[in-house]
């Protein structure tokens, strides 16, 4: 298996790393996509981004959830509600404290890319549904940083790879709870680190939820049943608008895979 440093100078970790998200079997690359061993799944590469985007449940829910982002995506970050020079940059903060002795980490819904600019020292492989947030981040070139399509319930990774993952702001929106933790814990190395933050400012629930922010102990309580001890804290930052909920702006919810 690649060292680390070398999945970052090199585009062979895809071989090394993905699998078909539907079967977890082995990809062989051709010039221009990438192909399953075994269910013959073809999975195009566009500009240098291997493209998951076969929905893995139902087509509407994704395709809702898929349109929304583009449209997100499509315009400037500093013009889109709720979001500010600060807002995004404490967060990161947030989560470098967590990662720093990490050499590598999976985020899975990276948006702008706020966490990759701050950790230009680090191996970083982001997941995210939305092509454009991806080709956006990847204009940017930042350093270490590589890009997969697809989507977090149905991950295109080995499993007990990543010896960090960490979703911010991304939880509240998923189309599966469930299926989306479930992942977190197979790509997890023992030992890894499992970090998640909720964002009360963007907290809408459109859909029924298995876990409600404001109930973070039963998603505690999940997390021990797939091996990761995790513990919950309220975090309020001091350059964001009080949220409209009593203990804070944000949940942050950090374990360790077993």
């Amino acid at each position: 298996m690649l060292e680390y440093v070398d999945v970052i100078q090199n585009d062979d970790w895809m071989q090394q790393i993905l699998v078909c998200p539907f079967c977890l079997s082995k990809l062989y690359k051709a010039k221009h996509y990438l192909r399953c061993s075994i269910c013959s799944r073809k999975y195009e590469i566009v500009n240098g981004i291997p493209c998951f985007e076969q929905l893995p449940f139902d087509k509407r829910e994704y395709l809702f959830e898929m349109n929304r982002y583009k449209n997100i995506a499509l315009k400037p970050p500093e013009t889109y509600f709720g979001f500010d020079d600060s807002y995004p940059s404490e967060r990161a903060e947030i989560l470098k404290k967590y990662l720093k002795n990490k050499n590598m980490y999976l985020n899975i819904g990276q948006g702008f890319g706020q966490l990759e600019q701050t950790m230009p020292s680090k191996a970083k492989i982001c997941l995210d549904q939305c092509i454009e947030f991806l080709n956006y981040c990847s204009k940017k070139e930042i350093p270490n940083t590589r890009y997969v399509m697809g989507f977090a319930e149905k991950m295109p990774f080995k499993s007990k790879y990543f010896p960090a993952v960490v979703s911010d702001s991304v939880f509240q929106t998923l189309v599966d709870q469930r299926e989306f933790l479930v992942e977190n814990a197979r790509v997890l190395k023992n030992e890894g680190i499992f970090l998640l933050t909720i964002t009360y400012k963007w907290n809408y629930p459109r859909k029924p939820q298995s876990f409600m922010a404001n109930i973070p102990e039963l998603l505690v309580h999940f997390l021990k049943e797939l091996e990761i001890n995790a513990e919950y804290e309220y975090l309020t930052l001091p350059n964001l608008d009080k949220s409209s909920y009593e203990e804070g702006d944000i949940l942050i919810v950090k374990g360790v895979k077993q």
